[in-house]
């Protein structure tokens, strides 16, 4: 009788151990993670049952789905969001530009969500055409936002008076512009052209402080989120199919919608609940607190004492880099600004110098970030070793120096002289290679550089200056030294317009191949497939315009893949048909496409598809893919070759391919550029040089091809010096492959 209770009482110990154990399973078969909203569409919102949405709530739920997640939204305002990340109390914050001193704060992934900017948006009513225009206007700005520090700088420096509405968020400011309290308003782009048509609102020229956006995660948390985060946006990005992709198309359509979910008054009963115990706490806390206060009071003498032996290590923290022991970006920038105000009273000319070392991405994959960081701070140590004391030198972020040359020659030969004698300077640290543990690595510096003057007001705009002159250095190539100039600035903008247009293209289908004959002894052999761009709303676009833009972008993997797929459903056609069965067609390859690790097996999977004759299909190569990663390149078109298809040598002549290169490249056809054939009768040295190229290709058991011959006098010159084969306007013009079927009367 006695044992009765006693074994009812551990039977229910037992059950709740199982029901605890139950749970534990349920969770880790579930991961809750807690992101916080903040209202700030298109780009993050709660919809109207309470999930987040929006370019980054959309972005993070088709995440979620796949990883298993359980999103949490956590509502709140910007600072509110912030706070509750520093303390660790959400994992995720969605929208957020990353900063030297954010990254000090908290966690970033590596590939960039979305690029931004800040942009002033005024009412159509009012006329805003420069900065200067906002004198005497009423412009909202988000209290301590960047915004408000960069317009209030810009507004003392050029004595405007403006009447500032101080609001705590974006839909305040379009409410005053809407009642007619404000007549512009300072906020990103996305914001801005997301409301633009209901509020009546126009972009001005006023673009400022661009930023790419990520998702953040508390600083000393496990990255884990953030590598999931990064892992899927690397895999989706350049896939214009991907979720990413769609996610991006659909909210450039969407319309803002207004609902007030049920979920918002549930909330507000919760809150008034939460700050009922919040009293009775503090209640309770106030005589704890009481009970301290003389224990805090000595505490704060010891404190006192330690803040001031702290304040040089908060220095140093601040404004200096924590790994080479350089100026950071931050002080950087203050310098920079205060040189350019000094320069209004003494002026002077001067330089700013980005210095970015070739291939470190590369070099941190295959050694790790361990001796990436050793070959830093070693190159940071030999440019403080080289540079005069008045060279202001920093490290601007990951791979990137900057460098300021101040008091330069006021005469353009002499400041080009000195800005060579830096880059000498340069050069000169690096001849030695860096020695990483055992490895010996080479370093070059790709560099851009832009002038400035007392003409010059704004450091940012120095600085994307510089940058772009770098990305133009970078793209001609390894080791370049590129200046800025404004028609880089157009070209830069008019990159992004095509960019945006290429995507649109691919999805709407506004690519479209053209077909160039090819004649052997006026018998048809073949043809070069050629790709335009037809917009739905405009001319046809040639591909001089738009390929460099979607090589730079990524977009030509994509567009290679959709060309060679049609060129292969082509030569199925073309195998069927006895007057074509033998035609060869040339299809154009980038280097971009070479060198990516998926081409070989793309090839493959489209040729066992399709089932196209791979003997028939040629790959036309440019003499610059032969010079980057030589023995890669060799590599991958010896095992194409293998596959039986033929390689072709595109404009021989314009690079700078060897003799032995040539050798080493299972080449089938050699063609000669037609600005050679164009000039061959205007310039002897272009002659020789058409005739070198035909007796070349005809040592080498090559075939020789001439392109762009236009006249009966170019032929017949050619076909003196050994030349067969001609592709031209002479021949025939690049057409739609009905057109092509029609005039080469291929029709069965």
């Amino acid at each position: 009788m006695h044992l009765q209770p006693y074994l009812i009482k551990h039977c229910q110990l037992v059950g709740l151990i199982m029901l605890l154990i139950a749970s534990l399973h349920s969770l880790a078969n579930d991961r809750v993670v807690s992101i916080g909203v903040y209202d700030n569409p298109p780009k993050i919102l709660l919809n109207a049952e309470g999930q987040v949405s929006g370019l980054f709530g959309d972005l993070i739920r088709e995440i979620a789905i796949r990883e298993n997640w359980t999103l949490k939204p956590v509502a709140c305002q910007w600072d509110e969001c912030l706070k509750l990340l520093d303390e660790g109390q959400i994992d995720l914050m969605p929208d957020v530009a990353k900063t030297a001193e954010r990254e000090e704060r908290m966690n970033f992934h590596q590939q960039p969500v979305l690029h931004s900017w800040s942009q002033v948006f005024a009412h159509k009513n009012t006329s805003i055409r420069s900065v200067l225009d906002l004198d005497q206007m009423r412009v909202a700005v988000l209290a301590g936002s960047v915004q408000q520090r960069y317009l209030t700088q810009l507004a003392n420096e050029f004595d405007l008076t403006i009447d500032w509405k101080i609001i705590q968020g974006f839909h305040q400011g379009l409410e005053l512009i809407n009642e007619g309290q404000a007549d512009a308003l300072a906020t990103n782009n996305l914001f801005g052209s997301f409301h633009a048509n209901q509020y009546n609102l126009e972009p001005t020229a006023i673009i400022f402080q661009p930023a790419q956006l990520y998702f953040t995660a508390p600083l000393n948390n496990d990255n884990t989120y953030l590598e999931r985060i990064d892992f899927w946006i690397t895999q989706w990005i350049d896939d214009a199919d991907s979720p990413y992709q769609q996610v991006l198309q659909g909210w450039q359509t969407q319309k803002t919608v207004f609902v007030i979910p049920t979920a918002f008054w549930i909330a507000s009963v919760v809150l008034i609940v939460l700050l009922a115990l919040a009293l009775l706490i503090l209640k309770r806390m106030s005589h704890e607190v009481h009970s301290t206060r003389n224990e805090l009071q000595i505490n704060d003498k010891k404190l006192a004492n330690m803040v001031e032996t702290q304040k040089q290590e908060v220095h140093q923290l601040s404004f200096y880099d924590h790994l080479t022991e350089l100026p950071n970006r931050r002080l950087f920038m203050d310098r920079l600004q205060t040189l350019l105000i000094s320069l209004r009273s003494e002026p002077a000319m001067g330089a700013v110098m980005l210095v970015d070392i070739d291939n470190f991405r590369s070099l941190n994959d295959t050694l790790g970030h361990q001796l990436g960081d050793q070959l830093l701070t070693q190159f940071a140590k030999r440019l403080t070793l080289h540079l005069d004391k008045n060279v202001s030198l920093s490290r601007f972020g990951g791979d990137e120096f900057m460098l300021i040359l101040e008091n330069l020659s006021s005469d353009t030969h002499q400041v080009l002289t000195e800005v060579e004698e830096m880059i000498e300077t340069l050069k000169t640290a690096l001849e030695e290679p860096f020695h990483l543990d055992v490895h010996e690595v080479s370093a070059s510096l790709s560099i851009g550089i832009v002038l400035f003057s007392e003409k010059n007001q704004d450091a940012n705009e120095l600085i994307q200056h510089a940058e772009l002159a770098v990305f133009d250095a970078k793209k001609g190539g390894r080791q370049q030294v590129k200046f800025f100039d404004k028609e880089m600035q157009q070209q830069a903008e008019q990159r992004t317009q095509t960019e945006f247009g290429l995507r649109q293209a691919l999805k709407n289908d506004e690519l479209l191949l053209f077909y160039q004959a090819q004649y052997r002894d006026n018998q048809l052999t073949g043809a070069e497939v050629l790709i335009r761009w037809q917009p739905l709303d405009g001319n046809l676009i040639s591909p001089a315009e738009f390929i460099p833009v979607a090589e730079a972008s990524g977009l030509i993997l994509p567009i290679g893949y959709r060309i060679l797929q049609q060129a292969c459903e082509q030569l199925v056609k073309w195998s069927a048909n006895p007057k074509t069965s033998d035609l060869i067609l040339a299809v154009n390859i980038s280097a971009v496409q070479i060198h990516d690790k998926d081409f070989i097996n793309q090839v493959v999977k489209l040729l066992q598809e399709t089932g196209a004759p791979a003997d028939h299909l040629e790959f036309e190569l440019t003499e610059s893919m032969l010079i980057d990663n030589v023995e890669e390149a060799i590599i991958k078109i010896n095992q194409l070759k293998e596959l039986g298809i033929r390689f072709s040598l595109d404009d021989f002549g314009t690079g700078y391919s060897s003799l032995s290169m040539l050798t080493r490249f299972p080449l089938d056809t050699l063609k000669v550029d037609q600005s050679f054939v164009r000039d061959m009768h205007k310039d002897i040295r272009a002659f020789n040089v058409v005739k070198t190229v035909i007796e070349l290709g005809r040592s080498l058991n090559l075939n020789v091809i001439a392109e762009g011959v236009e006249t009966n006098e170019q032929r017949n010159s050619l076909t003196e010096l050994g030349c067969q084969n001609f592709q031209g306007y002479l021949f025939a013009k690049p057409c739609p492959i009905e057109e092509f079927t029609q005039e080469q009367k291929l029709i069965p």
